[in-house]
């Protein structure tokens, strides 16, 4: 069986930190971590952005963390983010 490499990428941001992660999974199922980068978040309150600039440059850093530990450079990444004001509803609809 041919070795295939998967990378898998996230980013969590909250109120206290902004953590990014490049992570190869496996044959095997498990995860082996490649690269992780954190810094302290700015820019939210209570999981709500109140300024998107220092958002941003809390994201970014942490995203250039993590590329440089791993090597990687980050395409795509699964996210994170949570607050009282995060909702979802499940619809159907057809046309």
């Amino acid at each position: 069986m041919r070795n295939k490499k998967v990378i898998f990428s996230a980013i969590d941001v909250g109120t206290t930190k902004v953590a990014a992660i490049v992570a190869n999974l496996s044959e095997s199922q498990s995860f082996q971590v490649l690269g992780v980068g954190v810094v302290p978040s700015m820019g939210l309150r209570k999981g709500i952005v109140t300024n998107i600039d220092e958002a941003k440059e809390a994201v970014r850093e942490a995203v250039s963390k993590a590329e440089q530990a791993s090597g990687i450079p980050m395409e795509s990444a699964y996210v994170g983010i949570t607050g009282n004001h995060i909702s979802s509803m499940n619809t159907r609809s057809a046309i």
